[in-house]
């Protein structure tokens, strides 16, 4: 069995069974908290110093964070009104693995969850469908009468995949900048996100749980600067998502100065708010710009344009935000990070307004084929409704 590396008592799952809970006409009542562990694993193997077992040198940072992370969140949820059950399924998953293939055995906590993956993602292949066309329905474009922005053309018809994917996405200028757009928004976002805890811990002088609050911050401000990001592109540019990345992106640039200037004996309020900001407004183009992919590309081959964009930020964004920043920390500072940070912001939005060039062009003709089409839709309804009504006085 795993030995115990928290500080929790042996009974504690007890303790919590006994905790008081309003009754309800189903039961006990019970939250379910919803964990995204690894995000905890990841942030606690980058807060904490480098710990191993004495016994054998076992590296056991990422797990012994995790687990006093999670320990420390059920205990502050304790209490009549706060007693949750916390859905932590790949810490369930690390924890099997390492128990049945052996403590020894890190790798298991890795290729394990792996493996599970694999079987969900081949039997999502056999069931999920592609589109409404697969199951004998119309298009969304054809359902509500709207079509598409970029929409297949002749040369798609006969083409094969390969050659419309080359033609479309990987020789196009546009989609191209959209994914280096991307690299440099995912390398704000895990720079800032990822280096939080130390960062807060180092220079700020915060705690490990004020450091984790700092990531906490950063991620719920981003659920509600997502759906800000949204309504803005909607109702205010009217669509442009290139125009709306680029305010956003401006913001960011502004949080990341006041997260990094102020004297580090500033109130942890202060750090904390600039990353409430930077969360609010960072994951509004990472949004955006996955959107952005589906517009700009025929409806035949949007997920593999959304695909290429992802494939740039997480495989050369996450990499320079992970190792790229974590090197230029420790040989040239905080500062030069956060100046690296700043020039990615700088390079993102040059990169968009590259983008918003193409995306006006295609816009502009999207609406006016629209436009065309509801317009004969009204002449030919209003052509019926004539026709009728002659019917009808004629009768």
């Amino acid at each position: 069995m795993l030995r115990r590396m928290t500080d929790a008592p042996a009974d504690a799952a007890d303790a919590l069974a006994e905790t008081d809970r309003p009754l309800t006409q189903d039961g006990p009542a019970l939250r379910l908290w919803m964990i995204d562990a690894s995000a905890y694993i990841f942030r606690a193997y980058h807060a904490l110093p480098p710990l191993t077992r004495k016994s054998d040198g076992l590296p056991i940072g990422a797990v012994a964070g995790f687990s006093n992370m999670l320990w420390k969140y059920i205990e502050d949820a304790r209490g009549a009104d706060r007693h949750g059950s916390c859905g932590t399924g790949i810490g369930e998953t690390v924890a099997y693995a390492l128990d049945h293939f052996g403590s020894d055995n890190w790798a298991s906590a890795f290729w394990f969850p792996a493996v599970i993956c694999f079987i969900l993602a081949i039997i999502t292949f056999f069931l999920v469908r592609d589109n409404p066309q697969s199951m004998g329905l119309p298009s969304i474009e054809e359902y509500h009468n709207d079509p598409a922005p970029v929409e297949i053309d002749e040369a798609d018809k006969t083409e094969s995949t390969w050659q419309t994917i080359r033609r479309h996405i990987l020789r196009n200028p546009t989609m191209v900048y959209l994914a280096f757009a991307n690299v440099f928004v995912y390398t704000l976002r895990y720079g800032i996100v990822s280096w939080a805890p130390l960062y807060l811990a180092q220079v700020r002088g915060g705690s490990t749980s004020q450091g984790i609050a700092g990531f906490s911050i950063f991620e719920i401000s981003g659920i509600i600067g997502t759906l800000l990001c949204g309504w803005i592109s909607d109702r205010v540019f009217k669509g442009r998502r290139s125009v709306t990345g680029i305010v956003f992106m401006v913001g960011v640039i502004l949080a990341v100065l006041l997260y990094w200037l102020p004297s580090n004996d500033a109130p942890m309020w202060v750090s904390w708010t600039a990353l409430a900001l930077a969360g609010g407004l960072i994951y509004g183009p990472v949004m955006l710009i996955g959107l952005q992919a589906l517009d700009l590309s025929p409806t035949h081959i949007a997920g593999t344009a959304a695909g290429f964009t992802g494939l740039f930020g997480y495989a050369l964004g996450a990499t320079m935000a992970s190792t790229g920043i974590g090197a230029i920390a420790q040989h040239m500072g905080w500062g030069a990070a956060f100046i690296f940070l700043i020039i990615c912001a700088v390079l993102s939005i040059v990169l968009l307004g590259l983008v918003d060039r193409k995306e006006k062009e295609i816009l502009a003709k999207a609406r006016a084929k629209r436009d065309a089409v509801r317009a004969t839709q009204e002449e030919n309804a209003t052509a019926e409704e004539t026709k009728t009504a002659e019917a009808e006085l004629e009768s």
